[in-house]
């Protein structure tokens, strides 16, 4: 008797990985097919974590927390830790500790108790709230090594406080995969021109409010620069965890609109001297 037709496994795989990566909200129901599609579509329930008091979010960092080190190395890749977690720290770390192949890490608070936890993550993507000159931990930490997009933000923008020097984050210029950068205001006004001049593997340079009610502020600072270089962009988001979170799921986010940016003023599309980047409509 001949067998009834099926499709190759391999197919079949890529199918099922397809909709639960298009369509996450039916894994649940895909995990009940057959052990095979289990095996293939769990490890999607754990590519993005965020760290909040969701209840939803509760559940998924639960069951991760259960997981095995080598399971959630190969599925967890987007890591949000917010600025105040409900986990206790030792659990944070723990957690973290199993995430080492993670390559998207936004770190809003709690950075130097997680130093340890997160040494042998290898993100191509970072963001760091409130950094200090030099991180604390200095930018020749392993953590760096292949980071391509780094974000450097300040959760409030007071225009008028002290310069940073580009002394102090002189060694910007020496990480090797560092193509994007995005800073705060508070650091642009002392590092900026530094930063240009020295770092000429950046193709693109975002000062950055991630709060869309600073949108008057960042109008006043787009009027005072004075650089014609096309790499820099003044970013205002509408709402930064979300624009983090539909990026995770494949969709732009301002690294990649900011890239459309600077090529339409390289080619002479806009002025090399318009540097607010036009938000997409919410």
């Amino acid at each position: 008797m001949s067998q009834p037709p099926a499709f190759p496994l391999d197919l079949e795989r890529e199918v099922f990985e397809m909709a639960a990566l298009c369509h996450p909200g039916t894994i649940p129901t895909l995990l009940c097919v057959c052990r095979r599609v289990c095996e293939w579509t769990e490890p999607m329930l754990y590519r993005i974590l965020f760290l909040s008091r969701a209840l939803s979010n509760k559940a998924q960092i639960a069951a991760a927390s259960s997981k095995s080190k080598t399971f959630l190395h190969k599925a967890v890749r987007h890591v949000l830790v917010p600025p105040v977690c409900y986990l206790p720290g030792t659990k944070i770390e723990a957690l973290l500790a199993k995430c080492s192949g993670a390559t998207n890490l936004i770190l809003l608070g709690l950075f130097g108790e997680v130093v340890e936890a997160i040494q042998h993550m290898r993100p191509t993507k970072l963001s760091v709230a409130n950094p200090i000159p030099g991180l604390a931990l200095g930018l020749d930490h392993p953590l760096f090594t292949n980071v391509t997009h780094l974000d450097l933000f300040h959760a409030y923008v007071l225009l008028e406080e002290t310069k940073c020097a580009w002394e102090q984050w002189r060694s910007l210029a020496s990480l090797p995969m560092l193509t994007h950068l995005a800073i705060s205001p508070r650091l642009a006004r002392g590092i900026l021109p530094g930063l240009l001049a020295e770092c000429q593997l950046l193709t693109l340079v975002v000062i950055g409010f991630w709060d869309a009610g600073y949108m008057a502020v960042a109008v006043e600072l787009v009027q005072a620069l004075r650089v014609a270089d096309p790499r820099v962009v003044v970013h205002v988001a509408l709402n930064f965890l979300a624009d983090w979170q539909d990026a995770a799921y494949g969709a732009d986010d301002f690294w990649a609109r900011g890239d459309r940016f600077v090529v339409c003023k390289r080619n002479g599309q806009i002025p090399r001297t318009r540097y607010l980047l036009d938000e997409p409509e919410a």
